[in-house]
């Protein structure tokens, strides 16, 4: 026993001495301490701080309510390990994980000896939001390692924000107006504009960028008037505002919080009383009563909030009425997608393809989209593959993994792009990712299909220790992440993916900005510039859902 407990002693010194802590920065709300550390490839020392609050603990009678800033402390507080996850369900291990504590951030600089530094530079700031279909996700090191762009003298930050009902629960009434989940991380944008030039960075070079849902997040704020100069730049990689899965009509929020309040056993027609029952429950009740909707069928999303009830809007109108009459924030931009989005959701054939059958019979009520798409000839493809598992091609595979990239996400990135060049002030540029790899994320989950998929640009980004990713600069993925963090870093420093046309990392690349054409980059082993990135069956697609959609996303 006496062995082992000074064994322990051990460790726990050993590990205390090798994480030196950074010099206590003071915030407009408090003093912090962070660690040092180092990047995995380089070995460049960073100071890191994790789990900085940025708002108060939204429970109470704050759960459902817009986010408040977080009250002053005057102690030194440790920020040097994560915080808790905001609420949500852990669909990997099956468990319920977080606590409604969660509004904090994560901040990692290049810069080391902040306070008594003659290094006055500031830095630019990329600050990431995660995706999960507005259920689940986190920053987390081990799955967004910001490394690379530490590398390239970059400042990060990454929020957590509240998901699900927590997050997006709406009643059109003035307690619950719906979108908390992103004014959650319009209240993270302020800290940084408020704090970050403590850390070295530079408030006035902000680059806001996420992947899915936190994706359609950054077009969201793109939108709002209330993140309006908070932000000089915006990076979507596979979502928009206008992807249907990314929006809900008014009167569809309402209904999907009824129907909550059905799961959990709350039968009434008043919004006053749901909204008070549902403060009632556990956060726990709440995410095990909508864990089982599928991810084509999101429970819980941003939508339009009424002036009238609410004193904050965060989206005040229409997407597309905004993007149409240029009622945005005019900033530079990139946009784009992977080549097979929806192959990451192929692994497990038989969920696949009946959430396939779900997307399929939503687009069947639209007049004339069966005719004209043969939907009925991808159902029967859908039917044979749910019947005869033993017998699916690859080629089947392909075939709806396709059209359902087509359909869910290339659709509505393409149409953003078309009003984005036509009514921005700022460059947009555009690009398709079809660079594949033997360690692609997905292929490491167990799914072999080849094409890239839906979260493999994440790890051309970030470093994602947790998922068996290279470090010989030889190797092809290495060679990726050079080129896409030098495009995404140069982007937040100039405004510019390419501001110099003989940097040797991009093997003199010029990516000029798009236009009506659809100019864009190619991104492959080798980048090529190219045209609107669509096959001719997705201009069909297009061209009919123009046609049926009624007013769009809703409105």
């Amino acid at each position: 026993m006496n062995y082992l407990y000074f064994l322990v002693i051990f460790f726990v010194i050993k590990y205390s001495t090798q994480l030196k802590p950074t010099e206590v920065i003071k915030t407009d709300k408090g003093p912090i301490r962070g660690k040092i550390l180092q990047t995995v490839a380089k070995n460049i020392p960073f100071s890191s701080f994790e789990g900085v609050p940025y708002g108060k603990p939204p429970i109470g009678p704050l759960r459902f309510q817009p986010p408040e800033e977080v009250d002053e402390w005057k102690d030194v507080r440790n920020t040097t390990r994560e915080a808790s996850v905001c609420p949500q369900w852990n669909y990997e291990d099956s468990f319920f994980d977080g606590h409604e504590d969660c509004l904090y951030l994560n901040v990692y600089t290049p810069k080391v000896s902040i306070i008594n530094s003659t290094d006055n530079k500031l830095r630019a700031v990329m600050v990431w939001i995660y995706g999960g279909a507005f259920v689940t996700g986190y920053v987390n090191r081990t799955r967004y390692g910001p490394d690379l762009l530490i590398e390239d003298d970059i400042v990060i930050v990454a929020m957590n924000y509240r998901l699900g009902a927590l997050g997006f629960l709406a009643l059109n009434i003035s307690d619950a107006t719906g979108n908390a989940g992103l004014k959650d991380q319009t209240l993270a944008l302020q800290w940084v504009k408020r704090n970050i030039d403590k850390f070295g960075g530079d408030p006035n070079r902000v680059t806001i960028f996420g992947q899915s849902a936190g994706s359609a997040s950054v077009g969201f704020h793109v939108l709002s008037p209330l993140s309006k100069g908070l932000f000089h730049g915006a990076i979507y990689m596979s979502g928009t505002p206008l992807n249907f899965w990314a929006f809900y009509r008014p009167d569809e929020a309402i209904s999907r919080s009824f129907y909550l309040g059905e799961i959990l056993g709350i039968i009434t027609d008043n919004k006053t009383a749901l909204l008070e029952k549902l403060k009632s429950v556990t956060a726990e009740q709440i995410i095990e009563a909508t864990k089982n909707m599928t991810l084509l069928d999101l429970p819980f999303n941003p939508t339009i909030e009424s002036p009238s009830v609410s004193k904050t809007p965060f989206l005040n109108e229409c997407s597309t009425k905004k993007y149409e009459s240029g009622d945005f924030n005019h900033v530079p931009q990139i946009i784009g997608f992977v080549n097979v989005e929806t192959l990451s959701f192929a692994s497990d054939v038989t969920i696949f393809l009946q959430s396939v059958n779900q997307t399929i019979n939503q687009f069947i009520h639209l007049p004339g989209v069966n005719t004209i798409l043969n939907l009925d000839i991808l159902k029967n493809i859908v039917s044979t593959g749910l019947s005869d598992l033993g017998t699916l091609t690859v080629d089947v595979i392909d075939v709806v993994t396709d059209l359902t990239t087509d359909i869910a996400f290339k659709d509505g990135i393409d149409r953003t792009q078309k009003y984005l060049i036509k009514n921005s002030k700022q460059p947009i540029y555009y690009y398709k990712n079809s660079f594949d790899y033997p360690q692609a994320i997905h292929k490491v989950e167990g799914n072999f299909l080849n094409g890239t998929a839906h979260s493999d640009d994440i790890a051309h980004v970030f470093w994602v220790s947790h998922r068996n990713q290279s470090l010989n600069p030889q190797s092809s993925i290495s060679k990726q992440r050079s080129k896409m963090v030098k495009l995404w870093s140069n982007f937040a420093k100039y405004g510019n993916p390419t501001p110099n046309a003989t940097d040797p990392i991009l093997e003199d690349l010029n990516w000029p900005a798009s236009d009506s054409d659809g100019t864009c980059l190619e991104i492959d082993k080798d980048y090529s510039i190219g045209k609107r990135p669509i096959k001719p069956v997705m201009k069909l697609v297009q061209k009919l859902l123009n046609t049926l959609r009624p007013a769009d996303n809703g409105c």
